[in-house]
């Protein structure tokens, strides 16, 4: 059984780093804000306790509605081994649910490519066209909004 619970932003480094970032410094695996009073870190956790994903979520502007009360989602990542189980969507629905408990207007996101699908299945839509994020890969912005 997997479970979602809060977690710091240290316990999100080597998920980050595994997953998201493999041939960068953990240096780089740092967000800014991760240690905002706002954000929060959510990991996806199996019965032994088990780290097998990760999600955090920043209040950050929306560049497209920047009077919106908007929330970014950024470094989601599941383990190789324990992809196709659900766990992306588990994580991204825990982010939205929290969103909505503080007022979000919108939640948004810099959606690698490969997980565009699952942002699309949770209501979300691309904005604009693709572009790339140097030493990382191609990406959509996309956005869900609550209003």
């Amino acid at each position: 059984m997997i479970t979602i619970k809060q977690i710091s932003a240290a316990q999100t480094m080597p998920l980050r780093k595994d997953v998201l970032r493999p041939n960068q410094p953990l240096s780089a695996c740092y967000f800014e804000g991760d240690d905002e009073l706002t954000t929060r870190h959510f990991g996806a956790l199996e019965q032994r306790d088990e780290l097998l994903g990760i999600a955090t979520l920043l209040q950050r502007p929306f560049s497209e509605s920047p009077e919106l009360n908007a929330w970014q989602i950024r470094g989601m990542a599941v383990l190789p081994k324990a992809q196709g189980r659900g766990i992306g969507k588990l994580l991204l629905t825990a982010c939205l649910e929290y969103a909505q408990g503080q007022s979000a207007q919108i939640v948004w996101c810099n959606a690698r490519i490969l997980a565009a699908k699952l942002y699309l299945g949770a209501g979300f839509a691309i904005s604009g066209v693709e572009f790339e994020i140097p030493g990382i890969g191609a990406h959509y912005l996309m956005s869900r909004s609550f209003v």
